[in-house]
């Protein structure tokens, strides 16, 4: 993912009016911050111009989505009026890459592989009508996927953080290593980044050594991070992750997803399918 997004892909769920105003709020905000345009899908059988969507200061332009060091939001009495979804909607059909309503899968991934970026609701919804989730886009998209979680739209606004601490989970597989290229432009900002490696081995010795390379490489691009070998004692990889989130109060995490397939992970467990399912911050993540 270029340094400026040009591209972004929005997907509206539909059965959830709040998390889909978050996601709008967020896919603007970094629209209008890099001039991108924004493309729209609807996958809900609904008609987004009559539901009675939030209409208070949790669902303004920007619905409360607080990036680090992105622009603020524009000052006009028309802007700052209207919600989030309603600037969604009027950005992708005048000026944007339009509104697609009841878009089959496959041709919504037709569409999303030319963005930069997309910017997708809770990945695991509880929508009846739903064919497919946004787990299936971040494994069929072939690119990088903003993930916003029911917990995370939850919140209060003031709470609504996106970037200031970062933490990238490395495996060494390359949906990692994929996942932290495409979040480049998002750590270049972050006021902290920490690269987590958890190691099932008791010897750190090697894994250290693959953090540092990794660490190496990042500064060359301008992205200073602390590393963190953690051991697992006998604990799932997710909740290690889930463990240090909490702990290092961070606001983004950045992920590969299913280095096993989803059906594997789906069945046997894994790391994306029990963070998908917990985590409460936005992440970065990408097949």
């Amino acid at each position: 993912m270029a340094d400026e997004l040009k591209d972004i892909g929005v997907v509206i769920n539909g059965d959830d009016p709040l998390t889909d105003s978050v996601v709008a709020g967020a896919a603007l905000r970094l629209a209008h911050h890099y001039g991108a345009t924004l493309t729209g899908f609807e996958q809900a059988d609904t008609e987004l111009d009559s539901p009675s969507w939030r209409d208070d200061d949790d669902d303004g332009p920007y619905a409360a989505v607080d990036f680090c060091r992105l622009s603020k939001p524009r000052e006009s009495e028309r802007y700052l009026r209207s919600s989030a979804m309603a600037e969604l909607r009027r950005e992708a059909r005048d000026r944007g890459g339009g509104w697609h309503k009841g878009v089959r899968f496959r041709d919504l991934l037709t569409t999303i592989r030319c963005s930069d970026l997309v910017v997708a609701g809770s990945p695991l919804s509880e929508g009846r009508w739903l064919e497919h989730d946004s787990a299936d886009i971040v494994v069929a998209a072939g690119r990088p996927v903003l993930l916003v979680p029911r917990k995370f739209a939850q919140r209060r606004p003031s709470q609504r953080k996106v970037g200031y601490r970062v933490l990238l989970a490395w495996n060494a597989s390359a949906p990692s290593a994929r996942a932290i290229h495409d979040s480049l432009p998002f750590m270049r900002v972050a006021e902290e980044v920490t690269l987590l490696f958890v190691n099932h081995d008791k010897d750190n010795q090697p894994a250290q050594h693959l953090l540092g390379l990794v660490a190496a490489h990042l500064n060359r691009h301008g992205v200073h991070v602390r590393q963190e070998v953690i051991p697992s004692n006998g604990a799932s990889a997710a909740q290690t992750i889930l463990d240090r989130l909490t702990a290092l109060d961070i606001n983004l995490l950045v992920m590969g997803a299913f280095s096993r397939s989803k059906l594997s992970e789906t069945w046997f467990g894994g790391a994306s399918e029990d963070l998908f399912h917990q985590v409460g911050i936005p992440i970065i993540t990408a097949h």
